[in-house]
């Protein structure tokens, strides 16, 4: 399966950051706008692959459109560029489908 996502790369004065919206506390730094882009794939494959290990829900994307300049933003050498990036969600692996089961059945039971 594969979800896209609303990705926001930032230019600063010394390098790039980014993030998606919709996948909270997922970013990354980078020297280059390739560079960040890069690590910011990296960031939510991984992101993703963590969230299906545990048994957590994964982020549904929700925001497909954005406002520039982001508001209370006056520095008029920071560059913004928006896109949207595909990431592979794993399947669950069955030995988490079980725990997961598991654990919410103990959990139902107290």
């Amino acid at each position: 399966m594969k979800k896209t996502f609303l990705v926001e790369y930032e230019e600063g004065r010394k390098n790039y950051g980014g993030f998606a919206p919709d996948v909270p506390g997922c970013i990354s730094l980078g020297d280059t706008l390739d560079e960040i882009k890069a690590n910011l794939a990296e960031a939510l494959q991984f992101y993703m692959e963590t969230v299906v290990e545990l048994g957590s829900p994964i982020p549904v994307p929700t925001n497909s459109t954005v406002t520039a300049p982001i508001e209370g933003e006056t520095d008029p050498k920071v560059t913004y560029v928006f896109e949207h990036l595909t990431v592979n969600i794993p399947k669950p692996r069955l030995s988490i489908v079980k725990r997961v089961i598991t654990k919410r059945r103990t959990l139902q039971a107290a």
